[in-house]
């Protein structure tokens, strides 16, 4: 996407966005090639994004950002995301995750242990 991480807090890794909302739809969109995107918007401009892999709306009230991005967003939790005033973006569970067994399978390797990283597919498509 090209935002700096500038800060990890447990499961979430902020970024620096300093962007209009659309310019960062467009840029996650083309990041993780996804076809569309399920949005809720409270914020024109997004300085500072949250993002965690999976389904981690249940985080919704820990994160200090204007917009935060995860997978599998609910209804209710769309609802108090509007509510609170942050902005969501829906990137969907798998495509949050696919990249990360990738990146922490060089951690493990470089604690010396072994790893098998067994490969999955989506099971939705798009249409």
């Amino acid at each position: 996407m090209g935002y700096p991480i500038v800060e990890r807090d447990g499961f979430v890794a902020y970024m620096e966005v300093n962007d209009t909302f659309e310019a960062l739809v467009r840029k996650v969109q083309k990041a993780f090639d996804l076809p569309c995107l399920r949005v809720v918007r409270c914020h024109d401009m997004i300085t500072r994004a949250a993002l965690t892999t999976g389904s981690g709306a249940s985080l919704i009230k820990e994160v200090a950002a204007e917009c935060f991005l995860t997978g599998d967003i609910k209804y209710h939790d769309a609802m108090e995301a509007k509510t609170i005033g942050m902005s969501m973006i829906d990137i969907g569970h798998y495509e949050s995750e696919c990249y990360f067994g990738e990146i922490l399978e060089k951690y493990l390797i470089n604690l010396g242990l072994s790893v098998i990283i067994s490969p999955s597919k989506n099971p939705f498509t798009y249409m």
